[in-house]
Order: C-alpha cells, then structure tokens, then sequence
C-alpha cells in the first residue's frame, strides 16, 4: 500500500505523528488499532494491518457490538505501521488536529485472501483485543463526497454481540487535555460527559472490555479425570512443563500397543490454564500467550478451572505444503486461520495424569473437547496399524507420523515411547569424494555427491548418516585410489570439513534419502539408502535435461559405453555418453548428438566474424541459434542479453520430471517445453524484462487444472520482485523475470504461458504498451479477422501512431502501438476505449466494444480492457496452454495476407521459423518514438 497521501497531508516537523519508515514490524501477527480522535469532529480511527501498512477507516460513532446497527466506516487515507504506538496532541491547524487516544489493540484474523474480500466490498474478520472482540464485517457501500469509499462496520452473530457501544467502554482511555477554546472546551465538556454517563449506567459501570463467553459446565470434568488409572490429585505450576519427544525410526512400529497419530508441520505448543485463563509457551519455553490471543481466548471458552494440554498450533490443514503459510501468518504477512491441534491432556481440574495411560488420556482429551470451539481441533490416531497410518499421511501430504505406546505414561524428555516416522524422498547420485574420518569411524567420514544437470556434473552435498558396518567396509573398497585437493565438480563455498577433502571423478552410484534442497541447491538431511552398483553412471542422465538437436543424418552417433567404474584424472569428469530415456516416437521426434565445441572454448582469434542478415539484433543471432531445429555449421557467438534483460546471476534450477507430459495430445512433455524456452530466451526476455509479469502454471499438464499466478510465492527463490500497490490498496510482491535463470525457474515450476504488465516495474504508474486484441466472436471467419486487423492498422497510422502485429496463438491477433515516452494508464485506457467505440459505432455489423459474449455472436470484439495498470496481454514468443502447443508470435504486416490462422506457429514450427527468418519483424519496436499526448486535454 502507498503512504504518499499520508505524507503529503503532513508537515513532521509540527506533528508528533510518525513519519513512514521502511518494514513492518518483524515477526508479529497482523494488528489491529482503534483510536478515539477528538478532531474537529470527535470519531473513531479504525485501522488493520494489510501488509506493511494500516488500512484505515473513520467512524463517527465508533463500533456497536449490536448486530443490527450498522455504523459508518469512511475509508482515510493508509497509515504507517508505527501510528499504532501513536497517542497525543495533533497540533491546531495540521490535518486531523486534536488529542488522539489509544481505544483498543490487538490481533485480528480472517480466512481467505483479505485483499480479494476488500476488491470485492465485503470483508470479514475477527477481532482479539481488550474491548473489541469477535467477529466483524466491512462491507463497501459507495463513495463519499471526498472520493473515498464509504463501508459500514458491522457486529457479527456470536457470543460477543449485544447492546453495548464504544461509548459505554471508556474507561481507562485517556481523555484529551483540558481545552482553552470555546468549541475546545465545548467538545472536551462532551467528551467529559459521556464517560461520566457510561460510569454512572449500572450496566457501563467500569466497563473495559465485552464479557468472555464460556461454555457451560454440565459434567464434572474433575470426577472423570480421577477415575482413570494412576490418576492422582496435584497442583499445576502457573509455568510450562517440559514435553515429551519423539525419537526418530525408520518406518512405524508394529503391534497393537501403539496409537498412529499424524505429524502435523506447525510449532509445538504448551498450553496452562489456571484460574479460567490460558497461557502458552513454546516447547523450548518460550511464551506465546500475547502472540496468540485467538488461540488463548478458544481455550477459556473450555470453561475449567485447571487444565494443562500438549499440540501443535498450524495454519490450513496443517500439512507440509502449509508451514510456510503459518510462518508468514505469524509475521504479520499474510492472514489465515490458525488452529491449535490437542494430541494430550497432563492435568485437568486438580488431578494429574501424567501417570495415566495414553489410551485413557486422550479418550478423556476427546470426551472434554466434544465438539470444540473454534480454533481447537483434536488430534486423532489408527490404533495398531501403523503402515496404513503412514501411507495416509503420505498421500495427504503430511510431513510423517507420530506412533505413541498405548499404555505409556507422560514423560518429559526424549524416550522411546513416541517414534517420528518422517516422510522422505530418495533420489541417485554420483560419489565424487569424501571427507576424512571422524571418532571411531574409519575409512571416511562423509561421501560428497553430484547430480548431472543440464550436461555437466554439480555438487549436492555430502551424506555421513545411515551407513552400516558392512556399508562402511564395500564403499571403502570402492573409493577411487588416486585422489585430488582440487574438486571434480564445480563448488560454489567450501566449507570447512570440505577443505581436507579429498576428490575424484564421478566413480559410482549411491541412493540417498533427504528431505528437499536448502537454498544453495545442496541436500537437508541426508541419510544413505543404499549403494547402487547396479546402477552405471549413465543412468543418472536420464533424467536430467538434454539438448535435441538434429543430426543431419537423422541418425545419432554411436558412442562406445564408459564403465561406471572408470578411472580418470582427479578433477575431470567422467566423459558419460548422453542417454535419453526411451519414449513414443513422433514425427517432430529429433535425434540427439553431442554438442560441438563453442566458440568460447576455442582460442581467440582477430579474424571478423562473419556478418548475420541485414538488420538482425544480437538477442536475435542469439535466438536464431539456439532455435534452429538442425545443427549448426558455425560455432554460435555469445551475444549480448538484449535491453533489459541481464545476465544470469546463478545456474539455473534442475529440471524435474522432464518427461511429464505437458501437451498430451502431442506427446509434448516438460522437457520439451524446457528446451523451447531455453531456445528463445533472448527473445522473450525482450518482451517481459523488468516487467511485472504473470504466469499461467500447469502442473500436471493442459489436460488438467492450471491456474494464473501474479505474485510470487513461496518456493521461488530466483525470480525478482516488486513491490506494488493494487487497486484495492494492498501492497504485494510481483514477479519479474530479469534473465534466463530466472525465466527457467518459473519453467520449472511448470509455467506455460508469461503475460507482462505494458509498463515496467520501475515505472508502473506509466503505460508503454497499448493493445488491441481482436477476438472473433462465434461464425467470423478467419479472413474477417485480419481484415479488422488491416484496418486498425491503417486508422492507427492516420493518426500518426505506428502499430506492430502478433498472433495470439489462440483465434485473434494483437495489435500493439508503443508508447515512448509513456503515457498516464488513465490516458491509454480513456484512448482505447474511445478507439474501440467509435470503431463499434461506425461498423456495428463487424465489431463490438464491451465483453458481453450475447453480444459478439458474428462480430469481432476489440478488446481494449487489456489497457490498464495491473492488465496484461500475452508475450511475443510465450506459449498458450492449449492443445498443439501454440506460440504467440511477431509478425510483420506484410506476412499478414498468408497467415493461416491465429495458431498458425507451435513450439517447434517457431523455433525454425526463428532460425531461418532474416530479420526481427519487430526490429526497432522500441526506438519508436510516439504517445497520446495530444488527446490528454
């Protein structure tokens, strides 16, 4: 969000208001502030935290916990996250002066996305401070005479509501100064009058803050506690207990004597409640009662007197995929629902159970919660089979299980009574060193493996755990005699047990555990599976990417088979012969063949190179070689990345499942999607550099569900990022591809389709791209549509704007006028939709202007809507997800008369019409020098 009205209406060096400064607060939930201003018209400030700043509304009246009034919110300008903190004088005559006071602060939630809710015009919350409790809605009415919306704050149904106002909740809030004005001290007498009306009303007397519902007590929880076996009567400590852990196994142990329950991926969480009030504290005892309002307020609902619980607080379903979400909700970031998940029950009502069986302990657990309020969720188990429990847990993405004794007491510590089974996933790699051994062990002390990617062979860690005694005595046997100080494989930082290591070629195959990559792409915990010597060095190829090109033979070269155990050289590879695994042949099916030597690996030489075709730009030589479907005659040039595209700062991301199939129709698969991308990175990065750009992701092909990302998520590491404002006001993080590494990533992570902003992320408050997309409605022939396009082309001209032409790889065409220098959005939307209307107007029986699809039955809408901040239109070059794999691509005018259709280009037929084509059809898009100045006024 922008605080540039927030500043502009302030002079700092008057006010004591805080001035912005960068960051939010880390590591804190999203805040919630109400302050009671008396300005020249006393009201409420209402704000919520979203993001980095405070979203804020004005309520003259102030909140009513009665359901059925419905106040007056005017949405204010945003406030920094400091004005929270902030109480005192506003100077006379600044913006807003007069005393403010701090009302009430605390933590507020809501489920689902608050930016849509607030886009949308209604949003739902829940609030968790001293006075203002429950659930709330805003809901978005019009816009007031300043131009702002006007919302209404609304009490929600539950147990909080009733007829209480703020007015009547005002003790303790400090009153403004005593006032020497007329109207000042007019306004001090009012204020000073309804404290007094809210201290003398029997039902406001004193009031702080909305009563604690509570449920009902109809069993007596402490009679049923001291039946269970070894049950005995104790006090609770008003501190944390110390928790039981788990040790870590291989796989579930078996029997019946052992409860299955889920792992849940959160925080470990201990909870006391003594005297009705709850406290929580970290496994390592560190307090979260403060940080936790929602959970702290479900547990008093319990209605006890005593209890003492073990769980796990999560966020979403509390599966692996959701601990990033409960990190980011616990930041202040982002906003979800968290629930505190109950697997044990130590203490309840004055009697202790640690002694008690677990069995016992957790059916009471479940008996007392019943159905639990919300924010509680019981912890449920499979008795005896723990195989099924797991294989649960694994298909529901769940980080494992925890197998429990049955009959086992409570004991703090580690012990062997609860056993972690954690899920994790194996994968092959080459032994290219070890590392010296340590204590007992003899021999070696770690491996240090690799991986093949994209050709060449890259560090990914070491692994020194899950070895037997047999293991240790075949690997030792196995180890390379000569070695080398100097790695075999490219390091990126040597750590300190890496500098006496000592290093050889790819040698053999080992089988590793592990629980993902950390950020330098090496392995997290580690542990040997098995050695694989029935695995040759090749087979760890396969499913790396490969480069196809095609042999001029149609054949690929025989190549002589290396042994997995060859020795060469310390510090050079393994010369491996490529391997691709076997698959259905297609007819765009290529062979492969080794890569000739590059120009960069040959010796300089003064000789010119030789010249590329008339008016070909570097990105373009680039491109054109690496696209040619067939093999070079010449070795290609390194060329510089095209304007504004960069280098790239880090290797690009291993390609996984590269034989998952994208295009199922045309036996398309990840791979070969990779390939494409690599092969025309210079040009797209053309289109999208330093743009804001979204994706549409297909993670499992175009046959099932994809989905459109613009913001960047969780997991992508690599890809940049800006910060901007959306209409709604939100401020989030949007991706920018900034070179081909970054570009791979998102390839990686299965996107298909890349539409940029028309304006860049340095400047995107000022349009230089303006598009027409022509979309044929149903019965408009193809020959109809580049007819409209002809003629928008020539209108355009005539009002001096130059336009360029592009396919959308769909069933209508772009046509696209830079803007250089670049326009207000507001000027470039107000432009195109006049354009587009007045076309409509004067040939209706051709074209349409608005989105209706009753409306463009026989007619070609002129989409103009792809023209405002935030909008987007596909980029030149990017592939659409739909099925043959079709390209959007730039053309000139003069190849519009014999294109055949709007498909007419896929991933391979681009790739060679880029290879042989002489010149860039948009060559010079951005030295064009035009804009919609003249129809500003």
């Amino acid at each position: 969000m922008s605080l540039t009205a927030y500043q502009r209406k302030r002079d700092f060096s008057r006010t004591r208001e805080p001035a912005p400064r960068a960051g939010a607060a880390a590591g804190q939930r999203s805040l919630f502030v109400v302050q009671l201003h008396h300005a020249s018209r006393r009201h409420y400030d209402f704000r919520l935290q979203v993001g980095d700043t405070l979203k804020s509304w004005a309520v003259p009246k102030g909140p009513s916990f009665d359901p059925a009034v419905k106040r007056l919110a005017a949405e204010v300008e945003d406030h920094p996250l400091d004005y929270a903190d902030f109480e005192g004088e506003i100077p006379a005559g600044e913006y807003g002066g007069g005393h403010v006071a701090l009302f009430d602060r605390g933590v507020w939630t809501c489920d689902g996305d608050v930016e849509a809710q607030l886009r949308k015009g209604h949003l739902q919350f829940e609030l968790f401070g001293e006075r203002l409790k429950g659930g709330w809605h805003l809901v978005r009415t019009r816009r007031g005479r300043s131009g702002h919306p006007e919302w209404l704050l609304i009490k929600q149904h539950d147990a909080y509501a009733g007829q209480r106002e703020a007015d009547d909740l005002l003790a303790g809030v400090t009153r403004p100064p005593a006032a020497t004005g007329p109207a000042s001290k007019t306004a001090a007498k009012k204020s000073a009058k309804r404290v007094a009306t809210a201290r003398k009303s029997p039902a406001r007397s004193g009031a702080r803050s909305a009563p604690q519902p509570r449920r009902g007590r109809r069993i007596d929880w402490a009679v049923r506690a001291a039946a269970l076996p070894a049950a005995r009567r104790g006090a609770l400590a008003d501190a944390p207990f110390e928790p039981q852990l788990a040790q870590l196994a291989t796989q579930p142990p078996a029997g019946d004597g052992w409860l299955h329950e889920l792992k849940w991926d959160g925080y470990r969480l201990l909870a006391v409640i003594r005297g009705g009030t709850a406290r929580l504290w970290s496994r390592n005892a560190i307090e979260w009662t403060a940080k936790l309002p929602d959970i702290v307020a479900a547990l008093e609902r319990l209605g006890v007197e005593q209890a003492a619980l073990d769980g796990e607080l999560i966020a979403g379903n509390g599966a692996h995929q959701d601990f990033a979400l409960l990190q980011s909700t616990l930041s202040g970031q982002a906003q979800a629902r968290l629930s505190y998940v109950l697997f044990d029950l130590i203490h309840l009502d004055g009697i202790d159970l640690r002694a008690s069986p677990l069995h016992a302990r957790k059916e009471l657990l479940a008996q007392w919660l019943g159905k639990p309020p919300a924010r509680l969720a019981y912890s449920s188990h499979i008795a005896g089979d723990g195989a099924a429990a797991f294989e649960l847990a694994t298909a529901r993405d769940f980080e494992g299980t925890i197998a429990k004794r049955a009959d086992a007491p409570y004991r703090s510590g580690r012990s062997d009574d609860w056993r972690k089974i954690k899920r994790a996933h194996s994968d092959e790699y080459a032994v290219v060193g070890y590392t010296a051994p340590r204590g007992s062990r003899s021999g070696f002390g770690s491996l240090l493996l690799a991986r093949h990617v994209d050709g060449a062979w890259q560090f990914a860690g070491r692994v020194g755990s899950g070895f037997d005694d047999a293991q240790m005595r075949q690997i030792a046997a196995a180890l390379p005699e000569k070695t080398s100080a100097t790695p075999s494989v490219p390091v990126e930082a040597i750590d300190t047990d890496l500098r006496t290591a000592r290093w050889f070629a790819p040698a053999f195959v080992v089988e590793v555990f592990s629980r993902g990559q950390g950020r330098q792409g090496l392995l997290r915990q580690p542990s040997l599976k098995a050695i694989r010597m029935d695995k040759n060095l090749r087979d760890l190829r396969s499913d790396a990417p490969t480069a196809r090109t095609r042999n001029t033979k149609g054949a690929a070269p025989k190549k002589k088979p290396v042994s997995a155990a060859r020795e060469t050289s310390p510090g050079k590879p393994v010369p491996v012969a490529t391997a691709t695994p076997a698959r259905k042949k297609t007819a765009r099916a290529v062979a492969t063949t080794a890569p000739k030597k590059s120009a960069a690996n040959k010796p300089a030489t003064n000789k010119p190179e030789k010249k590329s075709a008339p008016g070909k730009s570097a990105a373009e030589k680039s491109a054109s070689a690496k696209a040619a479907p067939k093999k070079s005659t010449r070795a290609a040039t390194k060329a510089p990345a095209a304007k504004p595209a960069r280098k790239p700062t880090a290797a690009a991301p291993r390609l996984t499942s590269p034989e998952r199939v994208v295009f199922p129709d045309d036996d398309i698969r990840k791979q070969d999607v990779a390939d494409y991308y690599r092969a025309v990175a210079p040009l797209l990065l053309r289109e999208i550099a330093g743009r804001p750009v979204s994706v549409v992701r297909c993670p499992d092909g175009i046959g099932q569900a994809c989905f459109f990302q613009k913001h960047r998520t969780a997991g992508i590491t690599q890809v940049d990022r800006v910060r901007l404002k959306e209409e709604s006001g939100a401020t989030r993080d949007y991706l920018v591809v900034n070179d081909e590494t970054q570009l791979m990533e998102l390839v990686q992570f299965n996107a298909l389709e890349f539409h940029p902003w028309g304006s860049t992320a340095a400047r995107p408050d000022r349009a230089d791209r303006l598009v027409f997309d022509l979309d044929p409605g149903p019965g408009v022939t193809w020959a109809a549509v580049k007819s409209a396009a002809r003629q928008l082309h020539d209108l355009l001209a005539k009002t001096g704007l130059e336009s360029f032409l592009r396919t959308s790889g769909g069933k209508g065409l772009h046509v696209v006028v830079p803007l250089n220098p670049g326009c207000s959005w507001n000027l470039v939307k107000r432009f195109a939709q006049g354009f587009a209307a007045s076309l409509a107007q004067s040939e209706p029986e051709r074209y349409v202007a608005v989105a209706s699809k009753a409306k463009r039955n026989g007619v070609i809408f002129i989409d103009y809507l792809r023209n405002g901040r935030g909008a987007t239109s596909v980029a030149s070059y990017s592939l659409r997800a739909r099925p043959g794999a079709p390209v959007a691509m730039p053309l000139a005018w003069s190849e519009l008369a014999r294109l055949k259709s709007a498909a007419a280009f896929d991933l391979h037929s681009a790739r060679r019409r880029i290879a042989r084509r002489a010149q860039d059809p948009w060559s010079g898009i951005d030295e064009v020098h035009q804009n919609l100045a003249r129809w500003a006024d």
